[in-house]
Order: C-alpha cells, then sequence, then structure tokens
C-alpha cells in the first residue's frame, strides 16, 4: 500500500516499515523525530518557545541546527565527519532546509542502515540519510555520534 508522505521522498527508493503499534488516546504527545533519533520513544522533543514540550535544559529553545547539536550533546553524542558506519559508535542525522531551519533526525542501525520518524506518522528504514533529502526536510547537514556501551 503507498504511503502518502512517499511523493515527498523522490529518493527513498526502498523502505521498510518499522512503527511499533500505538494506542490511541494515550495522554502523552507522541514522540518525533527528534526524540526517535535519541532513543527516546516515550515524549516528544521540541525546542518551541512555549515550552509545551521535552528539550534539554540550557539549550536553546530554537529550530537551528547549533540548538539541536547541543541538544543531542546533553546525551553524549559528538559532532563527526560522516554517516559511514562504525561498530563502535550509533550516529544520527540533523536535516535542515535551504534557509538552515533543523527539520529532522535520523538515526543509524547496526548494520548502517537508517531508522527516521515521519513527523507524526510512520517509523520507517532506509538505505541512507540521504533518501530523505528533499523540499520537506531538506538534507543531512551534520552527523553525530556516540561510543556505544561494552
Amino acid at each position: 500500500m503507498v504511503k502518502i508522505w512517499e511523493s515527498a521522498f523522490p529518493h527513498l527508493g526502498v523502505w521498510k516499515w518499522h512503527s511499533p503499534p500505538t494506542r490511541l488516546g494515550r495522554r502523552n504527545p507522541r514522540y518525533n523525530c527528534f526524540a526517535f533519533a535519541a532513543g527516546d520513544n516515550t515524549r516528544r522533543w521540541e525546542p518551541d518557545p512555549g515550552n509545551q514540550y521535552y528539550w534539554p535544559t540550557n539549550v536553546a529553545r530554537e529550530y537551528t541546527v547549533s540548538a539541536f547539536v547541543d541538544a543531542y550533546r546533553t546525551i553524549g553524542y559528538e559532532l563527526c565527519a560522516d554517516g559511514l558506519p562504525d561498530p563502535l559508535c550509533e550516529k544520527i542525522a540533523i536535516y535542515a532546509t535551504a534557509d538552515g531551519t533543523a527539520s529532522h533526525a535520523a538515526r543509524q542501525l547496526a548494520d548502517g542502515k537508517w531508522i527516521s520518524k515521519l513527523g507524526d506518522e510512520d517509523d520507517i528504514i532506509h538505505d541512507t540519510p540521504e533518501a530523505l533529502s528533499g523540499a520537506d526536510y531538506g538534507q543531512p547537514v551534520r552527523f553525530m555520534r556516540r561510543v556505544l556501551s561494552t
């Protein structure tokens, strides 16, 4: 079945559905891509100025790439050069639109593929971070990594 969001990602190619079952009517807001990349499926990460959603303490509440880099640093990520697989690290990609607005985040899986939460829609596995490049998310502009626990 074709998903409504597929037309927004012309480079997507083959993808695999990965959404967990959800309960309707939950009190907590659904997680989003920014939380999902952080490994947090319990709440929405959003730098909204009204403090409606979770955002790490002492990180600017703005949709800039630097604010998102700072947010992920609070959970152990550091900047790295690329999204190539590293068996010792977990990596994420931060996306930005042409005007520099942070728009999406994806996490790399152990097999080198990437996993994303598409807004309030599905979680999917895709081959590369560039697979989601396009008008909606822009392109991956920063990669970060954190060392896996042993």
